[in-house]
């Protein structure tokens, strides 16, 4: 009995068989294609042509295979085909098939075209595609799959395996007639080894990029090794390597190349992906970069979890132009408000070679050896429209500067920084100076009219403050410097300033308005306590003052150019000096030679070329870019010195008459007693330019005050020698009647 069913058996599936390889031949599939479109057009609401033959095979593959076959568009679109392609074969093996395993043969689609288009009401090609899937999903009938924990189970066979894929001459074309965009993906190439479950499998993707609008051209091409745990839901990208080499007007840069490597995994239900590792190369062609390249270099791995909206790229290194950054990056609310946090650290590198590798000249600077090291490190938190640095530390050569900045709303940016320098000599960044003299006019010392950038500050918002412990800038060594600039609206204040210079305090205050056509400035500082000879050294090279020093300045100007402001100035100035000498002239010199040349007696020598004096006291008063004096009083033991005068702070030209008074002795400047000159006033005049005045003493002046002094002394000794005649007529007549009486009484006895 058994031998006889299985000999029925065997004749039954002998007589499949049989039926199967003979229906092929007696079963014609091109005579249904009519049919075939019927449907399509009943199901899709197109037209569907099946251009060339079809073949079906049903052993041992169940399977078809089709040439050209073409969708038509929708009503109302371009008159081509919204899909097509050239051939098309499908095979599957069919004993497999019992034991629930799948045998697919190569699937090949060569040729396939889809072009998907907007129009300019906003309609697209493919809305009543999905308008009729809709309708019959909605009239379906067929009860819901069976669920597992509310989930719908996925289906699948015991084995599964397929020979590969071959797509290729594929294209992609993509038209939005609302906004003008036109890319066009052609040459699309996919192709696989064989896929089976549970094992990897190697597969490549290439296509080039086409538009019109943006206008941009490309190559893509992807070759990773997949492992894919179907049941489990997840993949794993061994080997991944993607190069992209993009070109085009509409790119920020004019040619981009990319090449992304690394091993990358995905667990789809938990929403989970992974590179590492991950290698990302980019170079950037632009004339618009320094130097025409830009080639950056990342290393590291990337963690992303969508389900949490997190991202971290942790401890990776990226290396650009001779710089190797180092840090870790981590973001958050990826979705909704994305969010990113992290420190970054450069290693030590030399400014100048960074210059040099993006083909920037470095800056001329007063020492060759500056912008040679640096280092930067920082800790950073961006989100929104907001952004912070936190813990900055970045060192210049010999300089540290540490601190805080942030900067809120992009668009009107609002940016606030707290920032501490150690130490920092500015000159030596300087350019060096000039070797050629610069002619010491007026038209030479007044600076170019530099207009002030009014639409910028007017759009300033800063809250700011910087400390200095040294800073050296124009010659001046300043510590403990403090500042803090305060902008918004159009007002911006740098208040309070101060700092310890020369033995001294400098504090300020100074304001600029800007919210005008015409920016006003008001300026209110002081210095106290100050050595003017150091002072002046390090400022002008020049050393005419020595002595303790205060200062104050409360003044007003307006006007957006150097020139408008010092023809605008208005205000007071006082300045007060102790102790000191006033260099480049000795008053007494001066006038001991000037009484040498009265007298007709050979010049005095040489002594110091200064006038000592106590106190120099002056007070300026600024009317339209002209300084008045008309107070100035020096006093010393042997001088009193006062003044007035005016200078032209537009020319730079000066005008001043001083009035030295001789009062005592002048042993103190190197001289013999003041002897017949104490008493005499000396007019001194000082003019010309401020670069180079000149001092001249009134000689005619002083000849006359000796001459009247001469006078004065003559007449002293006549009117001396008169009463001493006088006396002596009187003794004398006093005498001789004494000697008269005692005659008389001696011829009377």
């Amino acid at each position: 009995m058994i031998k006889r069913i299985a000999i029925v058996f065997g004749i039954l599936i002998a007589l499949l068989i049989t039926a199967l390889a003979l229906i092929p031949l007696l079963f014609n599939p091109n005579d249904y294609k009519d049919k075939i479109a019927d449907l399509a057009r009943e199901s899709t609401g197109r037209e569907l042509r099946i251009i060339d033959d079809m073949r079906l095979s049903l052993f041992p593959w169940i399977g078809v295979e089709l040439g050209r076959v073409e969708l038509a568009n929708a009503a109302g679109f371009d008159a081509q085909p919204f899909a097509r392609f050239t051939a098309a074969k499908v095979k599957v093996k069919l004993l497999p098939l019992f034991q629930r395993r799948v045998e697919i043969d190569t699937v090949t689609l060569h040729g396939f075209e889809l072009s998907l288009e907007t129009a300019a009401d906003g309609r697209t090609n493919w809305d009543d595609l999905a308008t009729r899937g809709s309708a019959q999903q909605g009239s379906d009938k067929q009860p819901p799959p069976p669920s597992n924990g509310g989930e719908a189970a996925l289906a699948l066979p015991a084995a599964l395996s397929i020979g590969g894929l071959d797509m290729r001459d594929g294209a992609l074309h993509w038209r939005d007639n609302a906004n003008g965009t036109q890319l066009d993906i052609t040459g699309l190439r996919l192709t696989s080894d064989r896929i089976e479950t549970d094992k990897p499998v190697d597969l490549e993707l290439a296509f080039d990029l086409h538009g019109a609008r943006p206008a941009v051209n490309g190559r893509f091409e992807l070759a990773v090794r997949l492992d894919a745990d179907l049941t489990q839901q997840r993949v794993r990208a061994q080997n991944l390597r993607l190069d992209a080499r993009l070109n085009g007007a509409d790119l920020p840069f004019g040619k981009i190349e990319l090449v992304l490597q690394g091993d990358a995994e995905a667990d789809l239900p938990g929403q989970s992906y992974r590179i590492d590792p991950l290698r990302l190369n980019i170079a950037l062609d632009d004339a618009k970069l320094p130097g025409g390249r830009l080639a950056l270099d990342l290393q590291g791995r990337l963690a992303a979890d969508l389900g949490k909206q997190t991202a971290e790229l942790p401890d990776f290194v990226l290396a650009a132009q001779g710089i190797t950054l180092r840090g870790t990056l981590r973001a958050t609310r990826l979705l909704d408000a994305p969010a990113i946090a992290g420190n970054l650290e450069a290693e030590s590198f030399s400014p100048r070679e960074l210059l040099k590798g993006l083909a920037i000249d470095a800056p001329e600077t007063a020492d060759a050896s500056v912008l040679t090291r640096a280092a930067l490190g920082f800790d950073l938190e961006a989100g929104g429209d907001r952004a912070a640095i936190k813990a900055l530390k970045l060192q210049l050569d010999d300089s540290t500067l540490s601190g805080t900045a942030s900067v809120r709303d992009f668009a009107a940016p609002a940016l606030a920084f707290d920032l501490a320098l150690d130490r920092i000599d500015l000159d030596r960044y300087l350019p060096p100076p000039r070797d050629e003299p610069v002619a010491a006019t007026p038209a030479a010392a007044v600076p170019a009219a530099a207009q002030l950038p009014l639409d910028t500050l007017r759009g300033l918002d800063i809250d700011g403050r910087l400390s200095a412990g040294q800073l050296r800038v124009s010659g001046l060594t300043l510590a403990d410097l403090r500042a803090t600039v305060r902008a918004k609206d159009g007002l911006i204040a740098f208040a309070p300033l101060g700092a310890s210079l020369y033995g001294g305090r400098y504090a300020g205050n100074i304001r600029l308005d800007a919210r005008g056509a015409t920016p006003a400035f008001a300026f209110n500082e002081s210095l106290s306590g100050i050595q003017a000879e150091p002072l002046l050294k390090d400022l002008l090279d020049n050393e005419t003052f020595s002595g303790t020093a205060d200062f104050a300045l409360e003044a007003t100007a307006s006007g957006d150019t150097e020139n408008a402001l010092l023809r605008s100035l208005n205000g007071m100035a006082r300045f007060k000096l102790r102790n000191g000498a006033v260099k480049g002239f000795n008053a007494a010199q001066m006038i001991r030679e000037a009484k040498a040349k009265f007298e007709g007696r050979p010049a005095p020598p040489p002594s110091t070329n200064q006038t000592d004096f106590s106190e120099f006291v002056a007070t300026l008063h600024f009317d339209d870019g002209i300084a008045r004096n008309d107070d100035l009083q020096a006093n010393s033991p042997y001088l009193r010195v006062g003044g007035k005068g005016e200078a032209n702070l537009i020319k730079q030209e000066l005008d001043y008459r001083l009035r030295v008074k001789l009062v005592g002795t002048e042993i103190g400047q190197g001289g013999d007693p003041a002897g017949n000159l104490r008493g005499i006033e000396i007019p001194i005049r000082i003019s010309g330019a401020f670069a180079a005045p000149a001092v001249a003493l009134d000689s005619a002046a002083i000849s006359d005050a000796l001459k009247q002094k001469a006078k004065a002394a003559v007449k002293e000794a006549v009117d001396a020698n008169k009463g001493k005649l006088e006396q002596k007529k009187q003794e004398l007549k006093k005498d001789t009647e004494e000697k008269l009486k005692n005659k008389l009484k001696e011829l009377l006895q």
